[in-house]
Order: structure tokens, then C-alpha cells, then sequence
């Protein structure tokens, strides 16, 4: 059995054969179509684009919300004004220690359930964590122990 359909995509000829369905085209898409097509596409790279660019923007406003947040932990945190509780609370906001990974000064990293500031610009050691490189970083909170500054 064999139908030839035609509307602005174009003449096309089915063929329904016992080995399954050829689909041929007889003749290109009209103008129109084609317009409407790339039109369509253009939309649709817009809409792609400002998707992008709002899960961007909302990562940087979590990654800002979160930056005032540990500032402001922080600061307590160095001050004693927190009790080892609620500092054990807010740990996870700090970001954990990693091997061979670039370090700035005064950013501070948990490890093992205790908080570090870095005490110099430096790419962290294989196997040397912070709590035996006190050169390279400061003890700020030690579970079961708050340092004294």
C-alpha cells in the first residue's frame, strides 16, 4: 500500500511493504515552513540560553549566600562567641581539606570534623593533613576541643 501525503513540510510517499515502512520525500518543504522552522530553532536557542544563564546566576547567588554566611561564622567562631555544639552545627559550610589543592590565606577548610584557616598561599601535601602541618595551618576548632586563638 503505498500514500502520498502533501502539506507545508513537503510531498512525501509512504510505502507500507511487508519488510516495514519507507518513507520517501517527493519534494523539499515550502518557504513558509522552512521560515517557520528557524524560527522555531532561534526560540528554542533562546529559551536554552536564558536557562542557562538563570541556573548560572542562581548557583552564583547560593555561592554568595553562602560565602556571607561562613563570613559571618567565622567571625564568631574566631571571636569564641559560639559553643562547640553549635559549631559542630555549621561545619559542613566549610568546604573539606583535599589533597594537592590550591589553598588561599585565611580561607578555612574542615577536616575530620575539625576547622583549619590557612596560615599561607599553598598547594596542599599528599597525606599531610592539617592537623599535623601546623605551619601551613591554624587550628580554629577541634572536635571535643575549642582552640583558644
Amino acid at each position: 500500500m503505498t500514500k502520498v501525503i502533501i502539506n507545508d513540510q513537503g510531498k512525501w510517499k509512504v510505502e507500507e511493504k511487508s519488510s516495514g515502512i519507507k518513507v520517501s520525500i517527493l519534494t523539499e518543504p515550502t518557504e513558509e515552513y522552512k521560515e517557520k522552522s528557524e524560527e522555531l530553532s532561534r526560540q528554542s536557542e533562546l529559551i536554552r540560553v536564558k536557562r542557562e544563564y538563570e541556573e548560572d546566576r542562581q548557583k552564583k547567588q547560593k555561592q554568595a549566600e553562602l560565602k556571607a554566611v561562613q563570613t559571618v561564622i567565622t567571625k564568631m567562631i574566631l571571636k569564641e562567641e559560639l559553643s562547640e555544639n553549635e559549631i559542630e552545627e555549621v561545619i559542613y559550610l566549610y568546604p573539606e581539606w583535599v589533597e594537592s589543592t590550591e589553598y588561599e590565606l585565611g580561607q578555612i577548610v574542615e577536616n575530620e570534623g575539625s576547622l583549619y584557616q590557612i596560615k599561607e598561599k599553598h598547594i596542599s601535601e599528599n597525606s599531610i593533613k592539617p592537623s599535623s602541618n601546623k605551619s601551613k595551618y591554624k587550628e580554629l576548632f577541634v572536635r571535643n576541643k575549642l582552640v583558644n586563638n
